[in-house]
């Protein structure tokens, strides 16, 4: 991992390679992590370091990270990396509640994910001149 001496590893595999499915239709790994509360007008910086040491199998989409504002629609894929990778998405938030995180494994292989940390920013209101 990038710091420390842990990470999260997720991984799927099939008992007989020959018999994997081509196409995955849902995450087989679903990890969503704990909310944070926010309020409108605030600035979400997501971060995290990513690993996806080979391509994952029966999917275009690899590792999905992404957020609850934004949903998977705007999350990030990982196909591929080299090594760990880091990764950010910056949101802007609608209205009073909570963001969530999550990791999906989509298909068939492994990925790692680290440090994941939620920054949030409150801009300055916009005066008139």
């Amino acid at each position: 991992p990038p710091s420390g001496r842990s990470a999260l590893r997720m991984q799927a595999w099939v008992d007989d390679p020959q018999s994997a499915p081509s196409v995955v239709e849902q995450p087989l790994i679903w990890i969503t992590s704990s909310p944070v509360p926010v309020r409108q007008g605030q600035i979400v910086r997501v971060h995290a370091w990513v690993h996806v040491p080979r391509p994952i199998g029966g999917s275009s989409d690899g590792l999905l990270v992404f957020d609850s504002t934004g949903g998977p629609d705007l999350g990030d894929r990982v196909r591929l990396t080299q090594g760990w990778r880091d990764l950010t998405l910056y949101r802007a938030v609608p209205q009073n509640g909570e963001l969530t995180v999550t990791f999906a494994l989509t298909g068939i292989g492994e990925a790692w994910g680290d440090d994941l940390a939620v920054s949030l920013l409150d801009p300055e209101p916009v005066r008139a001149p």
